[in-house]
């Protein structure tokens, strides 16, 4: 099953997507967010409220973040330490969707890219042991993590804190569509070429001992994503504005985004007009 989150006519909602459509669940009792519906029911549940739902065409919707607006999003990368993990936080302002534009701020600052696996919880939890960790995992995405160069390779909170600087989507992918939950591989490419491939396993970056170490520092609740970047800090790539970066993994999709110019977009009130989709 393939969740998303999109606006239709100026009113955000959520469903379930097959093919170019989508099943509008937004206004499904309480559910009106991806994340409240994540809480509370199964990928049964979700079926079910889909079977009889609205459905309306992609094309005159615009795609969202899978998840809009996360309370947290965490930047998870093998530390220099061995067998360490590095967590570094990310705001939810600077996620973008698929298919709109990644901002390369005015400033001029060198930018880097790594592509990764977004891992978004499904159930509340703290402390939790690596054995029970898939449990609270609704689903993976794809992410796309931009970076200030200067800042280090994304070992420090400034360097991730730019508005519009990462890429999420296309869609959260259940764990029964996603395939196994070994062997995840990113591949990451810049304007085409190939440029990185790496296995999270490779990495020594393993999604359920991911998410326990997270739920160690903070607790977790649904709608939160953990990014898992396998790429080290000289596999990250730079980016300049008029770049195509795309990312994909096996059974998961593919997420592209094009990085613009700040000092080239205007929007209302200041920001940006991003989207490649028009809602109609």
């Amino acid at each position: 099953m393939r969740l998303v989150s999109f606006e239709h006519r100026g009113r955000p909602s959520w469903g379930v997507l097959d093919g170019t459509l989508v099943a509008d669940l937004g206004g499904a009792g309480p559910y009106t967010t991806l994340p409240l519906a994540l809480a509370a029911l199964t990928t049964a549940d979700l079926a079910a409220l889909a079977s009889s739902a609205q459905r309306i065409s992609t094309d005159v919707l615009r795609m969202l973040p899978p998840v809009p607006a996360p309370g947290k999003i965490l930047c998870v990368m093998p530390s220099r330490v061995p067998h360490g993990l590095d967590v570094v936080p990310r705001l939810a302002d600077t996620l973008v969707a698929d298919g709109e534009g990644l901002v390369a701020p005015r400033e001029g600052w060198a930018l880097n890219l790594a592509g990764g696996v977004g891992v978004v919880v499904g159930r509340p939890g703290r402390h939790l042991e690596t054995a029970d960790a898939w449990d609270h995992v609704a689903g993976l995405c794809l992410f796309s993590d931009v970076t200030v160069a200067e800042h280090g390779p994304g070992s420090t909170f400034p360097g991730r804190s730019l508005p519009r600087t990462a890429g999420c989507g296309p869609a959260l992918v259940t764990l029964d569509e996603a395939g196994g939950r070994e062997g995840l591989v990113v591949r990451t490419s810049l304007n085409g070429a190939l440029v990185h491939e790496a296995g999270l396993a490779e990495a020594a970056l393993d999604v359920a001992e991911a998410v326990a170490h997270c739920s160690r520092w903070t607790q977790l609740h649904p709608g939160d994503i953990i990014a898992l970047l396998p790429g080290g800090p000289s596999q990250r790539m730079s980016v300049h504005p008029g770049d195509v970066c795309e990312v994909s993994v096996d059974r998961i999709g593919s997420l592209t985004n094009v990085v613009l110019d700040e000092a080239d977009v205007h929007g209302a009130a200041g920001e940006p007009a991003l989207s490649a989709h028009t809602a109609n």
